[in-house]
């Protein structure tokens, strides 16, 4: 109840802090850049073009920044533990069309990767020593037709999921290996596949084990019911392969999958629906579902998430309330992928989320999100709290 109480004081000082609309009057940049000396001739307009041409770059530089403030509550076996970190979150990217149909990306960020791109202040490196910057994303993808478009090297998560929610995959998991999306639109119908396949562990130095790979397809509609709502549907089927016996891909790293011996004890054949309705108004309000079972799972395999969505965040003075309840059992996902701040991260945990955003500018983010969660959920284990609250500071450009 302290959680909460600390989680509403805190969305009620940024909800009266930013709801104070400043009434001053701006001319709008345009029309200030576009106020130019009547007398100008054309030759001078040209020799200012073909000097800005000069400098322009052929390729495109993005990046954010994430400043965190964290406070945890771990419960341990007969103890309790409290502590606060602040956490930095830094990438930079560059984006290149050498032809209409090809694009390169390029990433770099700080954290370990995986499931993370946090990096804690001082915790590892001490005494202000600089932070590592590894390769988060390097890939191209191809084009050839406007209805479909070819992925290869380590990507972004190609697949769709319904309130993009990340209970299946972290929202900062990147892939290795290729992908292929078709769509097509029939009338007032979006139709999109995506298929893939995806190195999860390299084996060949592994004591002969075979390597883990993720094989999966995809098929998300999407249509509109009246003026006023939309509705989305999306049908996934995730086959990973050589997961049973297979040992941690990250060391002493299980997720809360079952395990003995140091290997895993089941295989992973996932299939997931979800479904998403929105209602759209300058305040958009969506509703999602969905629901995952493991068929290769013969107890503790199902996994679901259901949330809700008000507003969005797209342009400056935007605001977004998010609320979603998930539960994952024991072998219903891989634990490996799935998102890593509900109840701990990982597989049998069950949590509840309340996220409160507002983008000061079109450069500038707040975000404050509550988490409740439990771990160690499976019957005859001892459930343990994991509860979380993070205020963010997001820069982009």
């Amino acid at each position: 109840m302290k959680f909460f109480n600390a989680l509403f004081f805190c969305l009620l000082c940024v909800t009266t802090v930013f709801s104070k609309e400043s009434s001053e009057i701006r001319q709008p940049t345009s029309e200030i850049l576009d106020t130019a000396p009547l007398s100008q001739s054309k030759e001078e307009g040209a020799a200012s073009k073909i000097e800005e041409e000069k400098y322009k770059l052929p390729f495109l530089i993005f990046g954010d920044l994430r400043h965190r403030y964290e406070f945890l509550y771990n419960e341990q076996s007969g103890k309790e533990d409290h502590y606060n970190q602040m956490r930095l979150r830094a990438r930079l990217g560059a984006k290149a069309s050498p032809t209409p149909d090809l694009d390169l990306e390029f990433r770099f960020a700080t954290g370990p990767g995986g499931v993370s791109t946090n990096q804690t202040y001082e915790d590892g490196t001490k005494g202000s020593r600089n932070y590592e910057f590894k390769l988060d994303r390097a890939f191209a993808q191809w084009k050839p037709q406007p209805w479909g478009r070819l992925m290869v090297g380590r990507m972004t998560n190609p697949f769709l999921f319904v309130g993009g929610h990340d209970m299946i995959f972290d929202s900062d998991l990147n892939f290795d290996g290729i992908a292929v999306a078709l769509s097509e639109k029939w009338q007032d119908l979006d139709v999109t596949f995506t298929a893939s396949e995806f190195l999860l562990d390299e084996s060949k130095d592994n004591k002969g084990q075979s390597d883990m790979t993720l094989t999966a397809g995809q098929l998300a509609l999407r249509a509109p019911m009246s003026t006023d709502f939309s509705w989305a549907i999306v049908a996934s089927h995730l086959a990973y392969s050589q997961v049973k016996d297979h040992a941690a891909v990250v060391p002493d790293g299980f997720f809360g999958n079952s395990n003995a011996g140091s290997v895993y004890l089941s295989d992973f054949q996932i299939n997931s629906l979800g479904g998403e309705l929105t209602y759209l108004s300058t305040l958009p309000v969506t509703l999602f579902y969905e629901f995952s079972k493991n068929a290769k799972a013969s107890d503790l395999s199902r996994a679901s998430i259901f949330g809700v969505r008000w507003g969005q965040l797209k342009k400056s003075k935007d605001w977004a309330l998010t609320v979603d309840m998930r539960e994952v059992e024991k072998d219903s996902l891989l634990g490996l992928l799935t998102d890593g701040d509900s109840f701990g991260g990982g597989a049998n945990g069950r949590s509840l989320r309340l996220s409160a955003g507002y983008n000061y500018s079109k450069s500038m983010t707040l975000v404050l999100t509550g988490l409740q969660g439990k771990k160690s959920i499976a019957p005859g284990e001892d459930s343990l709290a994991r509860d979380r609250l993070q205020l963010d500071l997001n820069f982009k450009f």
